[in-house]
């Protein structure tokens, strides 16, 4: 089976990637799309492999080049992840931007 996440920034999808994983030992993928981690041979794993559970950002998929539709079709179940407290999102971006990304909230 494979699985894909498609979330936004602090939002706790890499929680839920990372349980996901372990419940049905999964080999996980954070942000493989990111122009940061960016890797041919692990895009070619993420749009090939079995038994995988990844987490994206939309926009990170189509930065890379890629078609939303045609990286979805690849999978087996997609969840759409989202945090409901927008003004949770807000908090944790802006204490995340006043530590210069060194802390997490």
């Amino acid at each position: 089976m494979r699985i894909l996440i498609l979330t936004h920034q602090r939002s706790g999808g890499l929680s839920l990637m990372t349980w996901i994983s372990r419940e049905l030992n999964f080999v996980l993928y954070h942000e493989p799309f990111s122009i940061n981690y960016y890797d041919e041979g692990i895009i070619n794993d993420v749009m090939n492999n079995d038994n995988i559970v990844v987490k994206e950002f939309q926009y990170n998929i189509e930065k890379a080049g890629f078609n939303l539709n045609d990286v979805i079709s690849k999978f087996d179940k997609v969840i759409i992840h989202y945090r409901g407290n927008y003004n949770d999102v807000a908090i944790s971006l802006t204490y995340l931007d006043k530590n210069d990304g060194t802390k997490m909230h």
